[in-house]
């Protein structure tokens, strides 16, 4: 359920998960049967026990949240939602259009905002979603020998889906979006598109299809973490990495593809706005400070550009460059953890444990091992580090998941869980770092800078985190 990240030597980078879930399913509700996962022996390394009080003291502490109104801010929201059982799911909202016109267009609420991915896919209302391709006829990306299609490969799963072409806008002064940024003609996934109809075995060999309401849990994903694309050069050349097929009579079978056709990061492509700036370098994503038992609602801002406008500086925020596959380092009870980064797509702090470090998973369900349930609450520390060299300290909590879902809420910072390697069908078993999930968000600006794009000098980025 954690996400990860592939890199090659031609520079290809593929998605990072988004880690759906619903919590009760995760580590168990039933107050008769919590099933803390086991002993509570040693303090595990890296933490200390602690009290509320102490966990209170250690919490991020809020950063000021931008203002709703701007043209380049857009709103987010955690809620549980659109079926109210997504634990830590933060959701926009989209207007996608046919390529070229204001007035045939649809707004999607509930879209997933993923710093871990690239590009916007959108669930169809054959799959529960709320796309609806009968009335808004977006235009197939082709090629010699049928329209294309793609395999998002996510470490829980894949989605499978048509790739078509829209213009898109998002946040602004109006509720449909057609005042704030927009990225024209841009290449999209369409999920649930019985156009291609189902993913062949090349691409279910890398998951389950999550092509439906109940499993994509949400009524789209917009990824703007730090790529221009989400595939890069190495699609353009290989034609077996399993991301994109060209689609024939229902037979759809891998091919290379050109970045002008890859789905794309729509910051990437954000026009200049109406103040002259062009906000399309990246993003700083704000949400307020949760309490500790969590909160049923939370809202944020979305702010686009990066030192562009008076609202989007980084203001004394400490930048850690990534490497080619968007990674840093992360120290962690002695370990050091490479292939790192910063998603706010996944739900929790995922990380794997040693057996000077272990955390027991909660054992009340099938799905136990998908978070940590230590029976007393811990307050961790880790050292992300930069390939710029910056390094700084991260003090982090984790509570008892199977306690935490008797209070019901959408919101927690302190939910924690392993982070598994994914599928990699005839491959070596990925790596996995440390992943900060969105429970790293809160009460943090923290930016994302796309690799390639200029930033507000005119120099070409690398692609960067900073908080």
């Amino acid at each position: 359920m954690n996400p990860f990240r592939r890199s090659t030597a031609d520079n290809l980078w593929t998605l990072a998960a988004l880690v759906a879930l619903l919590f009760a399913a995760g580590c168990g509700g039933n107050s008769g049967n919590t099933g803390g996962g086991g002993g509570g022996g040693g303090t595990p390394a890296g933490c200390v026990k602690s009290s509320d009080q102490a966990v209170a003291a250690n919490r991020s502490v809020d950063k000021a949240v931008t203002p709703l109104g701007a043209q380049n801010v857009a709103s987010l929201t955690i809620d549980g939602g659109p079926k109210n059982n997504y634990v830590n799911g933060v959701f926009t909202t989209v207007t996608v259009c046919l390529p070229g016109s204001t007035g045939s267009c649809q707004t999607i609420d509930h879209v997933l905002v993923d710093t871990g991915s690239f590009g916007l896919r959108l669930l169809t209302t054959t799959g529960g979603g709320q796309l609806n391709l009968a009335s808004l006829h977006l235009p197939a990306e082709s090629d010699a020998v049928g329209p294309l299609a793609e395999c998002a490969q996510f470490s829980d799963g894949i989605t499978w889906g048509a790739v078509r072409v829209a213009d898109i806008y998002i946040g602004g002064p109006t509720a449909n979006n057609m005042l704030g940024e927009k990225a024209l003609n841009i290449p999209v996934q369409v999920i649930a598109d019985s156009t291609v109809g189902s993913p062949p075995s090349a691409c279910t060999a890398f998951g389950t299809p999550e092509d439906d309401i109940s499993g994509l849990m949400a009524n789209g994903i917009i990824g703007i973490g730090p790529f221009q694309q989400d595939c890069g050069p190495g699609c353009v050349t290989d034609s077996s990495i399993g991301l994109y097929y060209h689609c024939s009579s229902g037979n759809c079978s891998e091919t290379a593809i050109s970045l002008a056709q890859q789905v794309i990061n729509p910051i990437a492509v954000f026009s200049a706005a109406t103040s002259g700036a062009t906000d399309n370098n990246g993003s700083v994503m704000q949400l307020p400070a949760v309490p500790l038992a969590g909160a049923s609602l939370v809202n944020g801002s979305l702010v686009f550009g990066i030192g562009t406008e008076s609202n989007n500086g980084l203001a004394g925020a400490t930048v850690y460059t990534a490497n080619g596959g968007g990674d840093i380092t992360t120290v962690f009870a002695q370990r050091t953890l490479a292939n790192s980064f910063i998603d706010s797509g996944s739900n929790g702090y995922f990380f794997l444990t040693t057996s000077t470090s272990s955390i027991p998973t909660c054992s009340d369900t099938s799905n136990a091992p998908r978070f940590y349930c230590y029976p007393n609450n811990l307050t961790c520390s880790a050292v992300n580090q930069g390939a710029n060299g910056a390094k700084g300290t991260v003090t982090f909590n984790i509570a008892d998941a199977s306690a935490l879902v008797q209070n019901g809420n959408a919101a927690y910072n302190n939910l924690a869980g392993p982070n598994t390697p994914p599928p990699n069908p005839g491959g070596p078993t990925m790596q996995t770092g440390f992943d900060w999930g969105l429970t790293f968000f809160y009460g943090r600006n923290v930016f994302t800078g796309i690799e390639g794009v200029p930033d507000a000098h005119g120099n070409p980025q690398v692609p960067f985190y900073a908080y």
